[in-house]
Parts: structure tokens; sequence; C-alpha cells
């Protein structure tokens, strides 16, 4: 199989195939993040690595491409920035996807992005001309990640298996980092409160808000914030239950680990294990921090959806 894919990151959609046993004989990459490319590179020594977008044209984009793949830039049409969608330049950067489906013609093609606003929605379903499939990474891991999925291949979700993965289940027990250790805990009136996601119960919780105690306002531990404005970096997930959404942005929620006794955030391991990478895929010695990890593990595609979706076609 010859594979092109557009804004390849750490090419997530590469060890899908690899895991799927789909063999690719020639895998192009299209990614401007030197760090990505680090990663892909490290991990798939043997992939071309084509540079920007806007430098692809008839004269030197590769030819006979089986599948074309892309997770297009999401910072446009999430409910997390501005939601102006096509017309912003990020947005503008979907229509060069387009403007390369049209010249190559592959016979496959897998779209990724977010859940957005129906209007943006319709206007991408046109554009590519298939109605987009949203699953939730929740039926393939221990973390509830939902996502939007356009593609011509003939994936059957109608029977996604059941998932009891939770966050103990990838927990790396190595890890013994504690925020209600030392300073952070502090006598007061401020209560620090402890959101459950919807489906995981515990005991005869019925608010889904249970109060944990006063934690001390530290620029590395856990902030205060009053309970209708909590953060996603100012939540604490239970670690019997499904880890929210990986972003790029932020620290992300916190973790209540060992019957109540250990609050911390997960380790760049466990994100790889969350997104269904291998341990260690995005560690590159000498070049890589646990930030940039961060940043990369949460632009990634999660690994077992797209296999899913490519595997079942």
């Amino acid at each position: 199989m010859r594979v092109l894919s557009l804004f390849d990151g750490i090419s997530t959609g590469q060890l899908a195939l690899k895991h799927s046993q789909i063999k690719i004989d020639k895998y192009f990459a299209c990614e401007i993040d030197p760090y990505a490319i680090k990663i892909t590179q490290h991990n798939f020594p043997r992939t071309k690595q084509l540079g920007d977008i806007y430098g692809l044209n008839e004269s030197n984009l590769p030819e006979d491409i089986d599948l074309l793949l892309a997770g297009f830039p999401c910072q446009t049409f999430s409910q997390l920035s501005n939601q102006l969608g096509l017309s912003t330049a990020s947005g503008l950067l979907v229509h060069e996807l387009v403007r390369i489906r049209d010249i190559i013609k592959p016979t496959y093609f897998l779209f990724e992005n977010v859940y957005m606003l129906p209007s943006h929605l319709r206007a991408l379903n046109e554009l590519f001309g298939c109605e987009a499939i949203g699953i939730n990474s929740s039926y393939f891991s221990a973390q509830a990640r939902k996502r939007l999925y356009w593609t011509n291949l003939n994936s059957d979700i109608s029977n996604l298996p059941i998932n009891n993965l939770c966050f103990n289940d990838i927990r790396d027990f190595k890890d013994t980092r504690d925020l209600l250790k030392g300073d952070n805990v502090l006598p007061g009136k401020e209560k620090f409160y402890l959101p459950f996601p919807s489906g995981n119960p515990v005991g005869a919780l019925k608010s889904g808000l249970v109060q944990l105690g006063e934690l001390r306002l530290k620029s590395s531990g856990i902030r205060r914030t009053p309970k209708d404005k909590i953060r996603i970096e100012n939540r604490v997930y239970s670690d019997k239950g499904k880890y929210p959404c990986l972003t790029s942005a932020g620290l992300g929620a916190c973790v209540l680990l060992d019957g109540g006794q250990t609050i911390r955030r997960p380790n760049s391991l466990e994100k790889e294990r969350l997104q269904g990478l291998p341990d260690n895929y995005t560690s590159v010695k000498g070049s890589m921090s646990a930030y940039r990890r961060r940043v990369l593990i949460g632009n990634a595609w999660q690994k077992d959806v797209i296999k899913k979706l490519i595997a079942n076609s």
C-alpha cells in the first residue's frame, strides 16, 4: 500500500496500519513540526517527508496513492478556541487538503477532526463529499475522546466493543508523585471539588461533585476555583473511570489514586497508553522534553480507533 499522510504529526496513522498488519510499500508524510518529524523518523525511518503542504503540487506529489490520511488542524473548529471555521488561516488548510485529494485521486481517504458547530460540520461534509462518523475512543481505551471521521473506507462500526478499561489499567505504578503532599494542603474555608465523569459513579454520588479537601493555590499544583467554573486543569478524576480527552493545551486533568490517598497528573508514558501508543514511542533521547511530548501526544490520533476504521474496511 502507498500512503500519503497530510498533517502527519507523530505518524499515528502509520502505526495503526502496522498494527493492522497492512503492508506499507511507501509512506509519504507532510509535516512541518520538527519535533513531530523526529518522533516519526525515530520510529519509522523509511518515512519520506515532503515538507509544507503549501509546497505540494502536481509536479512533486507522489503518484498511485492508495490511502490519503489527514488529521487537519482543529484549533479553528474546537469549542476550546474561536470556532471561526473555514474563515481562518488554519481553516484554509482544509481547502489545501481537498486540492491535494483532487490531484492525486486516492483510492481511499480518512480525515479526522473534533466535534464542532453544526454549520462547520455541514460545510466540511459538503467539501469532503461524505457524512462524518462520530466515534468515542472510550470504546477502545481508557480515554474518553470524541472525534469525527470522514472516510470512503467501508468501515463497520455497528458493533463497537464493550470496553471497561479505566485509568488504573494503564497506570505507571513507578510514578510516585503526589500533589497532596507538602504545602499543597491548606486548612481553610475554600473547598476543592472532585467531578467524576458521567457513567462512572462512585458510591452513592448523585451530584457528580465530591468535596475532597482544601488545597493551596500553587502554580505547580492544583488551583482552587469556583466549583461552577472548574477548568480541565483543575479537575480530578477517579482512576476507576475513563480519563478525559487529552489535548495539546494545558496540563490536563488530575487523577485520584490509591483510594483517595494520592492525586497527580498523568505522565508521558500514561498519555501514550491512553492514545494507544507503545511505551516510550515519543521518547527521543536528548531532544524531547515532557512538554513537547505532552503537546504532540495530545495532537495525535487515538491509534486504536484508526486501526478499527482501517482493519474493518
